[in-house]
């Protein structure tokens, strides 16, 4: 599923007028930033239920660059070294638009999740 949400992030790069400064790389870096905010969506999480080891990776802002870091590195390899983002576009180019339009109700679901997610766990006393 990942693969298919750096396709949505790679196509919509190409109708933006960045499609000329590496879509690949800026599907790659958006993904790396999604994630992150999924993990920090987890600290949140876990600070509010008094894991120690959240609360120091929240006081730590090198924490949150290393991890942003370390996914930029490990998309690098799964999405663009070897140029395997086209074997990506060609999969998803292909798919029946009833299966592409699922497909992207569910990234954009998975999205806005994301961030309301992220909102309410910074914010919850519970």
């Amino acid at each position: 599923m990942l693969a298919y949400i750096y396709y949505i992030f790679y196509k919509f790069i190409l109708i933006t007028p960045s499609k000329k400064e590496m879509p690949e790389h800026l599907a790659s870096t958006t993904l790396s930033l999604v994630l992150s905010i999924n993990i920090l969506t987890l600290v949140f999480y876990f600070q509010k239920k008094n894991v120690y080891l959240a609360s120091v990776f929240l006081k730590n802002k090198q924490y949150y660059i290393l991890i942003f870091i370390i996914l930029l590195i490990v998309n690098y390899f799964s999405f663009i070294r070897g140029e395997r983002y086209l074997q990506i576009k060609e999969k998803y180019d292909n798919e029946r638009t009833e299966i592409k339009t699922l497909k992207l109700i569910f990234v954009l679901l998975y999205l806005v999740i994301t961030i309301v997610m992220l909102f309410y766990f910074m914010n919850y006393e519970g």
